[in-house]
């Protein structure tokens, strides 16, 4: 079931009035009713996976939690220093266990459900080309659970979070449950932390006019950003990368233009969506982007695009690495042989490989996804071991980095950087075809179809171009303004009542007659659900 649909609004409407009705101390019972229909009404198919996660996430934690109480219990009563020791060294090795043991479980589900179809596609490809006869062989169809990249990092961080003594385990296995299954973030995120999301799902939340105000004002601009601006988008994008063969120059580079804003509108619109839905419940969601095109590096860019997943990989992939036992002995040899900088380095550059290989294989199975986190990864380390001497560069050729021009330079650079060039790398619909898009590209300056009207003939008229440019050049105002601080709906909350409900019906109407929606149009799914 996925926002954009009538269905949603439906029973998204029956749960607030449900929520609101029960008793306060009950209303997480009725977010987890919820959560559980809305997932089996995507598919009964999905729930044996996200129950096994669930299952082995609880019993895991509670194992962990409960052996960190007991090794608290048995230091206190021991007097012996060396006794101590031995009994530390023990719950820890058997915590170890059964954390590796959850591991294995939930990282073998993600891998099973996202890697086999891709695997056994390569494997008749490399069959075929030794053994013709086996070609027409079908594939076995693995189906991939709904939210299970989100769902499981989710879990997983929670069991390692209890692992590292932040917090104790949740008792109740219901309110575990609704934490990984909290229906307004499984479809696309954000990666939500146990700490944050929980207390606020278990306590419970009163109506407040305003709270449901601000939640309606975001529901209503991620139905603009997915619905006005990504969906027309794709009419255009699917056309032209559909048939890339015969494409060239502009027409390529406007559709990778447009491809680059199709995803951050089609993310970021069910962000705000899964945002404005749990406001309305009294429950803030982190944020998930910062304007991430008006970004200066591609260090930056990341740090303001898909926030909780850098933040994830940054507390249980990129520190672990950092401070493991490998990559000291390894940093340790390196200064000795190279020098302290040197040394250094490694404890950066090692995580960082590691963290641009796992980004590009949660992203995606095919090699596109591979080379696509080897080009941020790349150039992120390139820029972290060259930091000195760009800046030294910069001296010498009196750049003043508060200067507007450079400013905007940088922008424009970084957007071609994380924008462009890994745009066509992913969306072409392989690495061959990745290359032949940039050959094509490069191919002719026919800056004339911008004015021909040869545009119009990829599934959008004049009118649908227009929508673009004016929808476009509102959400860069909005982005602007939020950009310097301004928080537009508490300036909108001061506006007298006509104001403000003048913006809500023209917002919401706009949707209505500008929205790519309907029977006879397929684009709801969101791209990010395919992750």
């Amino acid at each position: 079931m996925v926002f954009t649909t009538f269905k949603f609004l439906c029973f998204l409407c029956l749960v607030i009035v449900c929520y609101f009705v029960c008793p306060i101390k009950y209303r997480w019972g009725i977010l987890l009713i919820a959560s559980i229909a809305f997932y089996c009404i995507a598919g009964m198919k999905y729930l044996p996976f996200i129950m096994t996660t669930i299952v082995a996430s609880y019993f895991a934690a509670i194992y962990i939690s409960n052996r960190n109480r007991r090794l608290r219990e048995c230091i206190k009563q021991s007097t012996n220093q060396e006794s101590k020791k031995g009994i530390s060294e023990k719950y820890k090795k058997v915590c170890k266990r059964v954390l590796i043991s959850f591991l294995i479980i939930a990282l073998g589900i993600l891998c099973y459900t996202k890697f086999t179809n891709k695997i056994i596609e390569v494997a008749q490809g490399i069959l075929h080309m030794f053994r013709p006869e086996f070609a027409g062989i079908s594939a076995v169809n693995i189906i991939v659970p709904l939210g299970i990249s989100y769902y499981t990092f989710s879990a997983i961080g929670y069991v390692l979070d209890v692992y590292w003594k932040r917090y104790d385990a949740e008792k109740n296995f219901l309110k575990y449950m609704l934490y990984v299954m909290y229906f307004p973030h499984i479809l696309q995120g954000p990666i939500a932390r146990y700490n944050k999301l929980a207390p606020q799902l278990y306590e419970g939340h009163r109506l407040d006019y305003k709270r449901v105000c601000f939640g309606m004002q975001l529901i209503i601009w991620g139905f603009f950003q997915k619905l006005v601006i990504a969906d027309r988008l794709a009419i255009f994008v699917n056309a032209v990368y559909g048939d890339w063969q015969l494409q060239e120059g502009f027409v390529l580079l406007i559709a990778t233009i447009f491809a680059s804003l199709q995803l951050y509108t089609d993310f970021a619109g069910c962000i705000n969506i899964a945002k404005g839905v749990s406001q309305i419940f009294g429950i803030e969601l982190e944020d998930n982007f910062c304007q991430p095109y008006f970004a200066q590096s591609v260090a930056e860019f990341w740090r303001r695009w898909h926030i909780t997943l850098g933040a994830w990989f940054k507390d249980y992939l990129c520190m672990p690495i950092a401070v493991s036992g490998f990559v000291k002995k390894w940093s340790k040899k390196v200064k000795m042989k190279w020098g302290s900088q040197a040394g250094k380095n490694v404890v950066t550059i090692v995580p960082l490989i590691a963290v641009w290989i796992a980004t590009g294989l949660w992203h995606g199975t095919g090699w596109n996804y591979m080379i696509w986190g080897v080009w941020h990864g790349g150039i992120i380390i390139c820029s972290t071991l060259l930091e000195k001497q760009y800046t030294i560069w910069k001296q010498k050729l009196q750049i003043n980095d508060n200067t507007k021009g450079w400013q905007l330079f940088r922008m424009a650079r970084t957007f071609v950087l994380t924008a462009i060039i890994p745009r066509v790398i992913t969306r072409s619909p392989s690495l061959p075809a990745a290359v032949g898009v940039f050959k094509n590209m490069f191919s002719a300056f026919n800056i004339w179809v911008l004015f021909d009207g040869s545009l119009y003939n990829y599934g959008l008229d004049a009118k649908d171009f227009a929508v673009i440019m004016l929808s476009v050049l509102l959400l860069f105002l909005v982005s602007a303004l939020k950009e310097k601080g301004v928080e537009i709906r508490e300036t909108l909350a001061q506006r007298n009542l006509a104001i403000r409900w003048m913006v809500y019906y023209i917002a919401i109407f706009t949707v209505i007659i500008f929205g790519i929606y309907g029977s006879a149009y397929g684009q709801s799914q969101f791209v990010y659900m395919m992750y």
